[in-house]
């Protein structure tokens, strides 16, 4: 009977051993490559245009002929862009109310999305709310966790207030982004209120270490309310740039988590669990991530060649979520592209190269579930600068010299979404009515 017992442990404690492996081998190998990811071909590449205050200015950019150009191409994924200044205000109280001019305007953008094809929006914002009251001095300081404890907790309350009514409001939302690139140096997105706008006031300064408490924080409290309205939204880091930087802001992030002192909130229980601030890592990997292993990088004709350095950036900062247990996370490339900053001769390297980025991403880093290029179209008549204004997959529908025209950038796109098709008849029809002179005039 011992005997019996003793074969039977040893024949369980083999099986044990080998389930452990096999649940090994799924999630990471011993480079730290996931394989255990599984995701769907129709939501790989998505677009985005401009912020919804920047196209009230380029009136060509109508939702119509964004809705018409996004289901035309049959993308599945759309990140908007509306600030959370424009679509909220608060009120007495620290009441959270919507602006209900944005909100209409919002609620056509969303239905055409959804009606075009589009099953998930990507939410994004470059702004704050602010408590009742409370003298902000641009529009994305914010009260200090550490001397203005108790504004600071009113704020992240009233921000992810607004995130919750906007997912009631807009169920067709389901990716919310907290802030967009706080990781750019020298605090020119979150900074201690005080600061003006476009100076860096050393006083007014946070260090990187506290601007990822405050990111830990602002995920947390939105987090939780989106969940309120359905467990299946997804919350996601801040969007990170792809500058030296962001490695270590996203270490921050995690340390911040860790330390056992968030959330912020005498009524709040610690997590140090990743899972309960956000769900997918938000980054922005334009050709740049090559020059964190290689700070002289390649380049054509002053455009930024992919090469295998590209690879190895973009795994550097999934090797800092598996070294926080957080291997199994989505990573979502929200913005990505190339600006051709009006030159003609650049745009053909540009298609070239960014058929390189796709097929290395989809070859060698399992872990990317989405890309989206930004943006879908030039500017014209609103002039940010020559970079901003051109990084469109066409040309802007407002140009009389060039009036939507697709890029070879958007030709690689299309083809790697269709299986190498080249048959553009839809996407030329819906070019065909928008540009200048066009049908729909």
């Amino acid at each position: 009977m011992k005997k019996t017992f003793n074969v039977l442990s040893l024949l369980i404690l083999i099986l044990s051993a080998l389930v452990l492996v096999g649940c090994h081998n799924k999630t990471t190998t011993d480079n730290n490559e996931n394989t255990g990811f599984n995701f769907d071909d129709k939501y790989f590449i998505g677009v985005q245009e401009h912020y919804y205050e920047i196209r009230k200015m380029e009136p060509a950019l109508t939702t119509d002929f964004i809705s018409s150009m996004v289901g035309a191409l049959d993308m599945k994924v759309f990140r908007l862009n509306v600030t959370l200044n424009n679509l909220f205000y608060v009120d007495t109280n620290d009441t959270v109310r919507f602006n209900q001019a944005t909100k209409d305007q919002m609620r056509i953008i969303v239905d055409d999305l959804k009606n075009a094809g589009v099953e998930r929006i990507v939410y994004a914002t470059d702004t704050f709310l602010y408590p009742y009251g409370y003298k902000s001095t641009h529009p994305i300081c914010t009260p200090d966790p550490y001397t203005e404890r108790d504004a600071y907790i009113r704020w992240l309350k009233v921000n992810s207030t607004g995130y919750r009514m906007m997912a009631e409001e807009f169920p067709e939302i389901n990716y919310f982004e907290p802030i967009n690139e706080p990781d750019v140096p020298n605090n020119e997105v979150i900074s201690r209120n005080g600061m003006l706008w476009g100076t860096k006031q050393i006083e007014f300064m946070y260090t990187a270490s506290d601007e990822a408490h405050i990111c830990a924080d602002l995920c947390y409290y939105i987090r939780q309310e989106i969940k309120k309205v359905n467990p299946n939204n997804k919350m996601m880091t801040p969007a990170l740039t792809t500058l030296p930087t962001c490695l270590d802001y996203l270490e921050y992030i995690y340390q911040a988590i860790e330390s056992g002192c968030h959330p912020t909130g005498d009524d709040l229980k610690c997590s140090v669990n990743p899972d309960d601030y956000f769900d997918c890592i938000d980054l922005h990997p334009y050709a740049n991530v090559n020059t964190l292993v290689n700070p002289i990088s390649p380049t054509e004709n002053g455009v930024q060649l992919m090469t295998k350095d590209y690879v190895v950036g973009c795994k550097m900062f999934y090797e800092i979520c598996v070294k926080h247990g957080d291997s199994e996370k989505p990573h979502w490339y929200t913005e990505a592209g190339y600006s051709d900053r009006a030159d003609h001769s650049r745009r053909d390297i540009i298609g070239r190269e960014t058929k390189k980025q796709l097929e290395m991403i989809k070859e060698e880093l399992p872990f990317v579930e989405c890309i989206i290029f930004y943006t879908l179209t030039d500017l014209y008549v609103f002039n940010v600068d020559i970079s901003e204004n051109n990084y469109g997959l066409f040309t802007a529908p407002a140009n009389p010299d060039e009036s939507l025209q697709m890029k070879p950038i958007m030709k690689e796109i299309y083809k790697f979404m269709h299986n190498g098709s080249e048959d553009y008849s839809k996407v030329e029809s819906v070019m065909e009515k928008y540009r200048l002179g066009g049908t729909n005039e």
